[in-house]
Formats: structure tokens, sequence, C-alpha cells
């Protein structure tokens, strides 16, 4: 973000939040939503794309061949070069009527097919990608298909085709699973076909990056985002209680595995009443920053006018 204009809780209009205070600029950069007052205008730095992007997409089961993957992953993905994203999407499946395991090896490199290959055969030969698993085309294009869209013209439709309701939970990892702890969780996804995990790596541009550089603290140290979803159709705001009973099982198996600092770290986009309060949230959502963004928040919305339950508090 290269500015913004915010009118604050007393109402007053700051034209250039970058320049007029510097703290407030720092908070709205990641301090999370609906704390900080209303953002009527703000400007991008953008940054220059190649003209060729390959999108991909690897679908593997098999418990045992994924609990290899998967390991071997951990060491690929966080450390590959910063024109590769390969995320991982994994969930209980049914085949034949036997529980097993699936998992969407997926993300995009900014170069050609054959480019991409080439890479894949050098870091990541194990996952045998092909020529049939991607796509080519320029930055929007790529887009598309990462969204799981037809094609550009739909990424501006704004009709959804369906619904669905979920309940979300997020982790930080930082010393790569054991086999034995990926084959437990595992264990666990088999048992459920309506959740599931997805690993989006860090490293990259995003280790180098301060974590006091703005509010957003998960940087260098964190091989990778853990989230978490279990997903329902019916339209109610009331799951069956066997399914969010899943997803925090799920959870709470992986908590020997995840970052603590000390709270356990969460992602803050990915709300989770389950962690409490908004101090004891918080400072699972931001770390070693809470403590300037609640004197940030007290000094331009004292009586905390702009809130929500886990939003910065006024006090610690």
């Amino acid at each position: 973000m290269a500015f913004s204009q915010v009118i604050t809780a007393n109402g007053t209009l700051i034209n250039r939040v970058s320049t007029a205070d510097p703290d407030l600029f720092w908070a709205l950069r990641g301090g999370g939503g609906g704390a900080w007052g209303i953002v009527t205008a703000w400007k991008l730095k953008l940054v220059s794309v190649p003209s060729t992007l390959t999108t991909f997409n690897v679908w593997r089961t098999g418990k045992q061949a994924l609990t290899d993957l998967v390991f071997k992953w951990q060491n690929v993905a966080p450390q590959a070069p910063p024109e590769l994203f390969l995320s991982l999407y994994m969930a209980g499946i049914n085949t034949g009527g036997s529980a097993d395991v699936g998992a969407s090896f997926y993300g995009q490199y900014w170069g050609s097919i054959e480019e991409t290959l080439a890479l894949f055969n050098k870091i990541y030969p194990e996952l045998a990608l092909t020529a049939s698993n991607c796509k080519q085309g320029n930055w929007i294009q790529a887009v598309a298909n990462i969204a799981g869209v037809s094609g550009p013209s739909a990424l501006v439709d704004r009709q959804q085709s369906s619904r669905n309701y979920f309940k979300a939970k997020s982790d930080y990892v930082s010393t790569p699973l054991t086999k034995v702890a990926l084959a437990g969780a595992f264990d666990v996804l088999m048992k459920n076909t309506k959740g599931w995990i997805i690993f989006e790596p860090y490293g990259g541009v995003m280790s180098q990056i301060s974590s006091s550089a703005i509010a957003f603290p998960h940087r260098a140290g964190r091989l990778f985002m853990v989230q978490y979803q279990a997903v329902w159709q019916d339209d109610t705001n009331s799951p069956d209680s066997e399914l969010i009973g899943w997803l925090r099982g799920l959870y709470s198996y992986m908590s020997p595995f995840v970052t603590y600092t000390p709270s356990r770290t969460t992602y803050v986009n990915y709300i989770d009443l389950d962690l409490g309060d908004s101090v004891t949230a918080g400072k699972s959502y931001f770390g070693s920053n809470f403590a300037r963004l609640v004197k940030i928040k007290a000094r331009f919305d004292p009586t905390n006018v702009f809130n929500q339950p886990q939003s910065v508090p006024v006090s610690m």
C-alpha cells in the first residue's frame, strides 16, 4: 500500500495517512479489519509480472504416498525460488467404500510450461508433474486458473452459483512435521469428508521483510501456514456439532507441531472465535506487534467505535 485516506472515530479525515501519521499507516497494513476507521481511498504500488505464467494442479491419493510427498514438500515449497508458488490442499475422501486421503498440489510459476517442468524435475521430481497438469497464459489468466473459474471474464461476475458455510482455524509451522506426525493428521482427515487442511508456503520475499515492518508479524522462520476447514451446505448457522468437534479435534492433534510466540500463532483473516476475547486472540494474531497495535487503537479510537469481537482493543 502506497498511501490511504481514512476517517477516524472522531470524524477526522486524514488525507494521506502514510505521511500524516505513520503509526496508523503501520496498523492499517495487517492490523485486522473493523478496528481503525473508514478507509475512503487507498493506492497500491504495483509490481511487474512476466508476460508468460504457468499454473498447475496435480491430484494424488494414498496415505503412504502422500506422507512421503508432503514430507518432501515441507523442504521444497518454502525454500523454492520466489517465482514459484506451490500450495497444498488435503482432504479425506472415500474410494470404493474405503476411507483414504487425497491432495492437490497446485500453484503457479513465472515462466513457461517447459521452464516449470524443468524446475520441478530438479527440485521435486517425486511429484511427477507433467505438461498435462499445466496451463500457460498471461497473469490475469493465471489468476482465473488459480481461482478455479472459466476465464478472466468470470472474475467480474459477482453472482454465486452456490453457497457454502464453514468454520476455519489456522496455525503456523516453523519446524517440518515428521512422517509420523503427518500420518497421524491423515488419520484424522480420513474420518471426515466434509473438511480439509491447506498448507500455504511462506519463505521467499515474505521472509525478507521484518516482522515489525507492518502489523502483520508472520515472517522469517515460518515455513508455512495451515488452514483447517469444516464445510456444510445447508442454509443454517448451526452446523452438525460432530463436524465442529472433528475440526477442533484436528486442531488439537496438531498442537504439538505448530508455532508458539508464546501464544499459538494464527492468521487474523481466518477469524476464530475459539481463541477467546480480543486480548487473547490478538496475541495469537499479532504476536509481538500486539502491544503497539493496542496503543495505536487507544489513541485513534479510545471509545472503541470501530469494533468486532476480536478487533484490537483499547487496552490489554
